[in-house]
């Protein structure tokens, strides 16, 4: 028999459920509290039953758009039987794992990060089971990282918040490391939450887990500031690319900026419009002779992606057309130390890295804190 915290506990979560769904059932289309009860395992099959497509190759405007929707329609299904499960079996072992997952769409494919905060901070007021905490604390972080209207010191909170609920969580040490890529430029900053990590993940000694692999490459990045890096572009295809260099060392005597970049042909206009406007916003402040810009393209097939090189040109940015093979071997792992594409790379005027980061435009204030004229002693 279930001692008397654990019906307090249940009753607070049929309360809490029956809440979520009158209050944002219109708005969120949640599912009505089911008049008659289905058995967990009816519930599971089903949920388990749900499939979402992946990945696609094609850049096909209709066939991504139907690719979207399959992804948004499964979801929903997931997020719909996980309440259900937790609404008329609050106790199932399987329970959790739904919720996590309900939390986790909502930023992931639904990019609504502030639902996924609204909804688990009405859980963790519920005082809910232990793993349903953890749930809630690693969804939140995931969520710190998705916001789009967040500034750094509200991300910085919300996963520090989570850390001091679910300590071990590995989406909380994630949400760390990607704060560090893609939220900051600061290297100090950087160091300060890698050594975060540090103290509460044991990393893999084969790099086996998604963590310790993300770990391991900002530590790379971060023992290569302060190094020179005169990066050598073998295996370009010089027909494809944008009046480039063959080496950084052409460059010296200005400070340069280099973008790593994995080109797949999702990337329509839409997905890289925030990409162009960082661009035009840097290249409006800092003119292409004293700062240039240099973006070197790895491309998984033979598509061309027409639209970055329209924004290269506008923007005055140099490109250069990487093999996969030459990408992997001779510029991301021995030159720089990542496969991982997205970083942009700040050279000085001397060849050495001062910076790097996801994020173009916190990259451009250590751009403004390089070129910033030197105060002569009085």
């Amino acid at each position: 028999m279930a001692n008397s915290a654990s019906v307090r506990r249940i009753a607070a979560v049929g309360v809490l459920i029956a809440s979520i769904v009158s209050s944002v059932g219109a708005a969120d289309d949640a599912p009505p509290r089911p008049d008659v009860i289905r058995p967990a395992a009816a519930i599971l099959r089903d949920y388990d039953t749900v499939t979402a497509p992946s990945m696609i190759e094609s850049s096909d405007p209709v066939e991504l758009a139907r690719f979207d929707r399959a992804q948004l329609e499964a979801a929903e299904k997931r997020q719909a039987l996980a309440l259900e499960l937790a609404a008329s079996h609050p106790i199932h072992a399987r329970v959790p794992e739904l919720l996590r997952m309900r939390w986790t769409l909502f930023s992931t494919v639904q990019e609504d990060g502030e639902r996924a905060l609204r909804e688990t901070e009405r859980w963790l007021a519920a005082r809910p089971a232990p793993a349903i905490v953890a749930a809630a604390a690693a969804t939140r972080a995931l969520a710190a990282i998705t916001l789009e209207s967040a500034d750094f010191e509200q991300r910085r909170q919300l996963i520090a918040a989570s850390e001091a609920l679910a300590p071990k969580e590995v989406l909380v040490h994630d949400a760390w490391l990607e704060l560090a890529w893609k939220h900051t430029a600061d290297p100090a900053v950087q160091r300060e939450l890698v050594e975060r990590v540090r103290a509460n993940f044991a990393a893999d000694a084969d790099d086996d887990d998604d963590v310790t692999w993300n770990l391991r490459l900002v530590e790379r990045l971060l023992a290569r500031i302060g190094q020179p890096l005169d990066l050598r572009f073998d295996g370009v295809d010089r027909d494809r690319s944008v009046d480039a260099p063959r080496s950084l060392a052409e460059w010296r005597g200005r400070p340069c900026l280099v973008h790593l970049q994995i080109w797949t042909p999702t990337w329509t206009e839409g997905v890289q419009q925030p990409r162009y406007a960082a661009l035009a916003a840097l290249r409006e402040r800092r003119p292409a002779s004293e700062l240039p810009l240099l973006s070197v393209l790895q491309t998984f097939d033979e598509s061309d992606p027409a639209p970055w090189f329209r924004a290269a040109r506008a923007n005055g940015l140099h490109t250069l057309w990487i093999d996969r093979a030459d990408w992997q071997r001779s510029i991301a792992r021995d030159q720089v130390g990542t496969s991982r594409g997205g970083s942009w790379l700040l050279v000085d005027a001397d060849g050495v890295l001062r910076a790097w980061s996801w994020n173009l435009a916190e990259l451009a204030r250590q751009v403004d804190l390089l070129l910033a004229p030197k105060r002569r002693a009085s």
